[in-house]
This record gives C-alpha cells, structure tokens and sequence, in this order.
C-alpha cells in the first residue's frame, strides 16, 4: 500500500456516474484513494432549509447509510482516505438547527469510521452574508466552541475533523504550522 496515497474527491465524478463507478473510474484513472463527498446526503439548500434527514441526527441506520461508500471501496480497492462533510455547518443565529448540526457530524464520524475514513473535513462557518452578523472577534471562540462540541471524547473514535480559520475577520484556510509559506520578493 502506498504510505502518501494520491486522492480524488468523489464529488466531481459523481456529477456522471453512480458511486460504484466512480470508485472503479478512480483506480482506472491511477488514484490510490478518495476523498469521499458525503455533502450528497445533506446538500446545503436542505441545510438552509432546516431540512435535516431524522437518520442524520438520531444516528439509527448510519452503517447502513454509509454501506454504499465501504462496499465500493472494497470492491475497487480505492482507500477512503478522507471525507468532506456536509457545508455549513453551522449558521449564525439558528441554535435549533446548529444543534442538530453538531449531531449529525457527530454520526459523520460513526460513518467515516464504517467506511474505514480516518479524516473528516469540516468547513464550520458558512461564510455569506448572515457571517458579518458576527465581529471578527467572535469567529476564534464560536469556532472553538463548535469544534469542541462534535469533537471525539474517546480514545477509540479514529476519525479526526479539520479545521477552518478566520484571520482578522475573514475566512482563510490553516496553514498548519509545519508547512512553508509563501513569501513576497524582495528588491522587486
């Protein structure tokens, strides 16, 4: 097994084909895994909507739910290396439905653990217009407090979450702390 294997998003091909040819279409076109798109079960219009899925929430039935992406994934041999979750998750001033956000992530993460996915990624703001609701201050700790609501408690779950930041009051992507940065030239 290659230790640095080089991955897809799913949700592209998904566009054209079923999820069992996307997994084969991905080992025919030399991908070593994927990074499967779980927004397909919660889509951001439903999300604006209030319109969470029960199953999402209460977590009943969630292996079954995710059995699709674990059965494709044995049978084309693609890793589930990482999964992207639905986006946002999580809406200023909608505690009701923030609520049930941080339970569905938490069933994302049973999910990505059946499917044998050790990363989720997870966008925790939604960065429209409703975000200038908050002062920039605000970002740093509702971010915290939201992560520190679905994180894992055990040491058992082995599925991690990403994290999105906010730099002086608007969203950026981590840069994490190893990697190098850009740098501007000087003299030019």
């Amino acid at each position: 097994m290659n230790r640095n294997p080089v991955a897809l998003q799913t949700e592209g091909p998904s566009r054209y084909y079923t999820l069992d040819e996307v997994y084969q279409r991905l080992r025919l076109w030399g991908f070593d895994a994927a990074d499967a798109n779980l927004n397909i079960l919660l889509p951001k219009n439903r999300i604006f909507r209030r319109d969470i899925p029960e199953i999402l929430v209460s977590g009943s039935g969630i292996k079954e739910l995710f059995e699709p992406w674990r059965k494709a994934s044995l049978e084309s041999g693609i890793l589930n290396v990482q999964a992207h979750a639905p986006y946002p998750s999580w809406l200023p001033l909608m505690g009701k439905t923030n609520a049930s956000l941080i339970e569905v992530f938490k069933n994302m993460l049973r999910g990505c653990d059946h499917i044998g996915c050790r990363k989720l990624i997870v966008h925790p703001f939604y960065a429209g217009p409703s975000l200038r609701l908050l002062k920039p201050f605000e970002h740093s700790g509702t971010s915290r407090r939201f992560q520190s609501s679905y994180r894992p408690r055990s040491a058992t779950a082995s599925a991690s979450a990403s994290r999105t930041c906010f730099r002086g009051g608007s969203p950026k992507s981590c840069i994490p702390p190893a990697a190098p940065t850009r740098r501007k030239r000087q003299g030019t």
